[in-house]
């Protein structure tokens, strides 16, 4: 809801005439708390506005449309951009104590490399621990939007995007089951190969807190 809000974060290119709705950095506070959310508040609006430019970059390019099955398949391609072959939830874990929301959710993406050239290959093989990505849910519509029809839509309509949902890597594993680019000394540095095979699957943590509001959603 942040990422498309316009109030909070506008795509328009800011000339400074007028005043933006954002939190202040002066150089006196009212607490220590005060501080960190004004902080707070600005990386986030910050990193939504970087997020939101890098997906209205990429997901045009993907060409998305809908097949004779009825389901979304892609004519084009993106080097930020890759279709997903799986995606399992493996683990979901209990809550902690005085919480709601699961301690952990744990789950696996799968994709191929396949159609890209070996330097673009290169970089999505170059992914390692805590690195994050973002999961994007794509239903473009069966017809082409019109030009009054796109000038009144939103962007996430025009692209056809209905979720975007955050990730952070936990390992990531080449075609054979083998481990990659890990850094933790499950691999030693004389055994390390090169990734074989053009499947990649990346085990990836999942943000509980909109798992559980996820989930709550599709209950009621």
């Amino acid at each position: 809801q942040i990422m498309w809000d316009e109030s909070l974060v506008p795509s328009i290119n800011y000339s400074g005439e007028g005043c933006l709705a954002l939190p202040k950095l002066n150089l006196q506070f009212l607490t220590l708390h005060d501080y960190l959310l004004r902080n707070f508040n600005l990386f986030r609006l910050e990193s939504t506005y970087e997020i939101r430019e890098d997906i209205q970059e990429a997901v045009p390019h993907l060409l998305a449309y809908i097949n004779n099955e009825g389901e979304a398949a892609f004519r084009g391609w993106s080097r930020m951009a890759v279709p997903i072959r799986e995606f399992k939830i493996t683990e979901v874990k209990q809550p902690n104590i005085g919480e709601v929301k699961p301690s952990s959710v744990t789950a696996e993406v799968t994709f191929s490399i396949s159609s890209y050239k070996a330097q673009i290959r290169s970089e999505w093989n170059a992914l390692k621990e805590h690195d994050v990505l973002f999961l994007l849910s794509i239903r473009p519509s069966f017809e082409p939007l019109s030009a009054e029809e796109a000038e009144k839509a939103t962007v996430p309509q025009r692209l056809g995007l209905q979720y975007v949902r955050g990730c952070e890597i936990i390992e990531i594993r080449d075609e054979e089951g083998t481990l990659m680019n890990d850094f933790t000394g499950r691999i030693k540095r004389d055994e390390w190969k090169p990734p074989k095979g053009e499947l990649r699957t990346v085990t990836v943590a999942l943000d509980t807190a909109q798992y559980h509001m996820d989930v709550t959603d599709i209950a009621e």
